[in-house]
């Protein structure tokens, strides 16, 4: 085999022929056009939109951004989560006269401050 056969090639497979993008469109906007429309499509990119409101003729908006407090909700609770997987994995490899077994007690305790967080949400 020759040293070109044995390399690699890195990326995406190419798209079948029919599905290659080959042709460029170039237009000329007034800056208060290209604004209007670089508005209009928010976080996509600006080619993106533009070929499928040409194409299709309307285009989806994205979904709506996270709000920060939903995004402090997850963070704790993935936390919380975290905490709730170790306990389990510690239980299921529990054996009964293991000197590292844990306490039903700090399990209870770790249940409810985990029931509580979810019930209470963020603290302020």
């Amino acid at each position: 085999m020759s040293e070109s056969q044995n390399k690699r090639r890195r990326g995406p497979a190419p798209k079948p022929e029919d599905q290659q993008r080959k042709n460029r469109i170039s237009i000329f906007l007034t800056d208060q056009e290209y604004q209007h429309i670089k508005a209009k499509a928010g976080d996509y990119d600006l080619p993106v939109y533009v070929r499928t409101c040409a194409i299709d003729g309307k285009f989806a908006p994205k979904a709506a951004t996270i709000p920060k407090i939903n995004l402090e909700v997850w963070k704790k609770l993935s936390r919380c989560t975290n905490n709730l997987n170790q306990i389990a994995r510690h239980l299921n490899t529990f054996a009964p006269n293991d000197e590292t077994s844990i306490d039903v007690d700090e399990v209870k305790k770790a249940l409810a401050a985990f029931r509580l967080a979810l019930i209470e949400g963020p603290t302020q």
